[in-house]
């Protein structure tokens, strides 16, 4: 004596996607407030060119940041007062 069993097609159900504006939101605020923003101190005293033509970038890594210039009053103390160059906020 068998018995056969029938077994039923069960359908998949679907996902509830109602919280997920609220959790990218959380996530969202949770970077924004725990990112720091770089703060770079010059060294340097500098007048900032202006541009004719402009073209973005595509590679922020290719980007170095150049100062020339006499040094600040603070640090004209410490390095003198002829002209000096800073790369990259060192």
């Amino acid at each position: 004596m068998s018995m056969m069993f029938r077994r039923r097609s069960r359908e998949v159900p679907g996902l509830n996607t109602s919280s997920l504006p609220d959790l990218i939101f959380s996530v969202l605020f949770f970077f924004m407030i725990v990112t720091h923003m770089r703060h770079v101190t010059v060294k340097v005293k500098y007048q900032v060119p202006q541009g004719k033509e402009l073209t973005r970038l595509t590679k922020k890594s290719a980007v170095s940041y150049i100062y020339i210039g006499r040094p600040t009053s603070a640090m004209g103390k410490v390095v003198g007062e002829e002209s000096r160059i800073q790369l990259n906020d060192k």
